[in-house]
């Protein structure tokens, strides 16, 4: 089944003569990790599309289908998009975890993690210019998106620090660096990832008892929940970003 959407969609991001013009605000969704064949996502999709469609949004940026890594600006805010994907950003621990739920050969998954030591240190580059870059534009805010959960620690069970379990540590030394930028960055960072598949916002960093304040997470809808996320943008308040869950009505 073919699905049109209509509206400007960024992945790779791709500007619009739409998105030159300024206003004092903005609209954008956020989607991802949708449809999956094995959850019977795809009669859902068309009222998806529809709703995004007819929303009032300038764009949405879908997270996870692409591997070019873009920035561009509106409205004094930068956003950034990075190869980062799910299952650990593909890096392999052992040979267990080479052979869990895979075909792949020995050689397969050590190449796998050297193309995982290489995206790694180019994600990293590439967030070190986007922060200049925000700086050197004055920007209010920045927006960065990727598809990987990168395993924050967790509120909810405070005896365990969820971030330092083995199957996330392919995303540690790229958030190390998110947090160095952040303190030094007087503007807003929300950082906006899929793969777990629902809805979640919250400030995970630094810990569940010391927030980073200029700090947000967005965790989006994911299969089987195909719903979105609409925000919008207002970069003369401090908070910058405006969050609000979009619940598609679907049909029996």
């Amino acid at each position: 089944m073919k699905f049109r959407f209509s509206r400007l969609v960024l992945g790779p991001i791709a500007l619009s003569a739409a998105m030159c013009v300024q206003a004092a605000s903005f609209s954008f969704g956020l989607w991802g990790d949708m449809p999956y064949q094995k959850a019977g996502d795809a009669s859902k999709m068309p009222a998806v599309l529809s709703s995004l469609n007819n929303a009032k949004i300038d764009f949405s940026i879908f997270v996870g289908t692409y591997i070019e890594n873009k920035r561009f600006s509106k409205n004094n805010v930068l956003f950034v998009t990075f190869n980062i994907p799910g299952s650990n950003n593909n890096k392999i621990l052992d040979d267990k975890d080479c052979k869990n739920k895979s075909a792949r050969t020995p050689l397969q998954c050590e190449q796998g993690n050297a193309e995982y030591v290489a995206r790694d240190a180019a994600n990293i580059n590439w967030l070190k210019s986007s922060f200049m870059k925000a700086k050197e534009q004055n920007a209010r805010g920045i927006l960065l998106a990727f598809q990987g959960d990168p395993g924050f620690d967790l509120p909810e069970t405070e005896d365990q620090d969820e971030s330092k379990a083995p199957t996330v540590s392919g995303y540690q030394n790229f958030l190390k660096v998110v947090v160095q930028e952040t303190e030094n960055y007087k503007g807003q960072v929300m950082l906006v990832h899929g793969d777990t598949h629902f809805f979640k916002v919250d400030k995970p960093l630094y810990s569940p008892t010391k927030v980073l304040p200029n700090f947000t997470r967005l965790q989006t809808f994911g299969s089987p929940n195909l719903h979105w996320v609409k925000v919008t943008v207002d970069d003369k308040r401090d908070s910058v970003f405006d969050i609000e869950p979009v619940m598609v009505q679907h049909t029996k």
